[in-house]
């Protein structure tokens, strides 16, 4: 679960346990339609294309580095 969002970072608890890790992005899914008017007259910057590919993609690469490095040991 999320406990904190800082600028290059996330704080999550995992059992009960905190850690950080890096964080380029977050998205928020709550349903509904998105109040883009708003978001955008507060500044929040709503982009043309969807990221959450390419987020995936980097996420499962990241996930496979530590298993190739401890494949090779």
């Amino acid at each position: 679960m999320p406990v904190e969002i800082r600028p290059a970072s996330v704080v999550i608890d995992v059992a009960g346990s905190r850690r950080e890790i890096a964080n380029d992005y977050v998205w928020i899914l709550a349903g509904g339609t998105p109040p883009n008017d708003f978001l955008k007259k507060i500044g929040v910057q709503i982009g043309d294309r969807d990221l959450t590919s390419n987020a995936r993609s980097e996420a499962e690469e990241s996930l496979a580095a530590p298993r190739e490095l401890a494949a090779r040991r």
